[in-house]
């Protein structure tokens, strides 16, 4: 697939070089033309090397810094956008299947045609209008809960086109760089994902949608908005550490009368039945297992003392009473959660998060619930978050996120023909970022001959309400799926703050769900984070 970009005379932002490197990784894609925007650097500001030039660089985000060209790009043809006709004619002479457009002008009506595949353009936020917008300001300026990016071909001088790829990041309010940095990093994925569907399929996997960029006409004047944006994020950033300091988070198990599939229907979390905890502890990530008629439960007991997770198991009668526990199940040497529990040939298996151990393993039940063996790691060197492993179209599947990329928005696959493996990535990773429904919630399940994941919608907070996804497409090239159920959280009794796992148990349903209280323990969560190492910080426990 021979590829070219457009690129500001100043050359490519740090976010921009990494989507280029993404694209140039493939082995089926050819970096062949460079075209340059001249006049992009005489719209950029002063003079290079002038004072206000390098004030403005120092307070530029990283990810909006310029960086130059990537080596692969240093001998390739280059050619002017300001002279379009020789530009489309080259673009034409070189055969050039598709041209991605980093610079923010309109580009000649006559270059948008010239390529197989279009010319692509990516399109962060509400306020990015091709104009030079400070992309996500506006989110931040009118507290919107997400960030969208769109990557658009481009079908005209209208700066609209069709959506080829959609992401979706949370916008952290308080922080416009922690917002920048999320929404660029997604969008550095997009055009490869596009070019691996493009290779895959002869096209993109979602249907042809028109989306219009908007004008900087239609807002006020930069600095107004600018001014507007800083209050709001003073404003959430107090509200941030007051909370921080004054509360903390209790979880819970719930039990719901109805099979897992119920979740499909409006009325699921009508009466819940919650287990009660001690005030040392809360429970969280609960998974189900019925041996010889007994209801057992694995799940997350965490420790506030300690300030960490262990796997614990416990015993319900029909009532959901507890009978025993919880007792810890198997040890590990770091913070461990979601007991993810599946069955396979009359055996039991448990795949815990345990990112901070910087792998992913596979338990097996010798004498279950309580005694568990490690048969060793399935993802060396993958920080896992929120793991679930299962079986689909005659392949195993495995599914999380990594504590190292984004892990409330991005989802990662790997396939497998065994339980043993080898492990293979999905061709699409990450297969999916939003926001709202890319991180597990528990367990997939069938209804109806179709295949559901539940995922988290964290794009109000952590563990906020979950999302009922069904998928559509699941082969080792193609992953698709849409959204057709979100459960909030419970409506009657103490927790009503979030909730974020559901799972079977036999022909009833767990859940956990969450209540905020006022506390002295989120103080010394917070002075705990501030001399805790850089790792340790990531804990759920540490956030707000």
């Amino acid at each position: 697939m021979r590829t070219g970009i457009i690129c500001p005379g100043e050359g490519l932002r740090a976010w921009q070089r990494k989507c280029v490197d993404l694209v140039a990784k493939l082995d089926f894609v050819e970096l062949c033309l460079v075209i340059v925007d001249g006049d992009a650097i005489a719209e950029a500001g002063p003079q290079r090397g002038s004072l206000a030039n390098r004030l403005r660089r120092s307070l530029t985000p990283g990810p909006l810094r310029f960086v130059g060209l990537t080596e692969s790009l240093s001998t390739v043809p280059t050619a002017a956008l300001l002279d379009g006709q020789a530009a489309s004619a080259l673009v034409r002479e070189l055969a050039i299947d598709l041209v991605i457009c980093f610079s923010p002008r309109p580009v000649p009506g006559n270059l948008v045609s010239a390529p197989t595949f279009g010319v692509w353009r990516h399109c962060i936020g509400a306020g990015a209008d091709g104009g030079g917008d400070p992309p996500c300001l506006e989110e931040i300026r009118e507290e919107r809960h997400i960030v969208e990016i769109r990557l658009l071909r481009l079908t005209g001088k209208d700066c609209g086109g069709e959506i080829l790829k959609e992401a979706a990041v949370q916008t952290v309010k308080r922080s416009y760089r922690a917002t920048l940095a999320a929404a660029v990093s997604a969008a550095a994925h997009l055009p490869a994902q596009v070019c691996i569907e493009i290779k895959k399929l002869g096209k993109p996997i979602l249907p042809a949608r028109r989306f219009a960029i908007e004008r900087c006409g239609k807002h006020a004047p930069m600095a107004r908005r600018a001014v507007s944006a800083m209050g709001k994020m003073l404003k959430h950033r107090i509200r941030w550490l007051a909370h921080g300091v004054s509360m903390s988070e209790e979880w819970t198990l719930g039990i719901v009368d109805r099979p897992v599939a119920g979740c499909l229907e409006d009325d699921f979390l009508r009466e819940p039945r919650f287990i009660p905890t001690d005030k040392a502890h809360y429970l969280a990530d609960g998974f189900g297992l019925v041996l010889d008629g007994r209801n057992f439960v694995l799940c997350e007991q965490f420790d506030y003392a300690a300030g960490r997770g262990a796997i614990a198991w416990l015993e319900l009668d029909s009532d959901g009473r507890v009978l025993a526990g919880p007792t810890q199940a198997f040890n590990t040497t770091a913070h461990a959660s979601y007991p993810y529990l599946f069955s396979h040939c009359a055996r039991v298996f448990c795949c815990p998060e345990t990112w901070e151990s910087g792998s992913l393993s596979l338990w097996e039940a010798v004498n279950p619930p309580a005694v568990w063996r490690c048969r060793g790691k399935v993802l060396a060197g993958v920080p896992a978050v929120d793991p679930v492993i299962f079986r689909h179209g005659g392949l195993w599947w495995l599914f999380c996120s990594r504590e190292d990329d984004q892990p409330n928005e991005k989802l990662y696959g790997w396939y497998a023909e065994g339980l043993a493996g080898p492990w293979w990535p999905h061709e699409l990773n990450p297969l999916k970022i939003d926001v709202r429904s890319a991180r597990s919630a528990g367990a997939p399940f069938l209804s109806d001959g179709l295949l559901y994941r539940p995922a988290q919608d964290c794009s109000r907070a952590y563990g906020t309400r979950i999302s009922i996804n069904r998928v559509t497409q699941l082969s080792p090239s193609y992953f698709s799926e849409e959204v057709v159920r979100v459960i909030d959280p419970p409506r009657t009794g103490r927790f009503q703050d979030g909730i974020h796992t559901i799972a079977p148990l036999g022909d009833v349903c767990l859940i956990d769900a969450r209540r905020w209280q006022l506390s002295p323990r989120g103080l010394r969560l917070k002075i705990r984070k501030l001399l805790a190492p850089r790792s340790s910080q990531r804990h759920p426990a540490f956030r707000s």
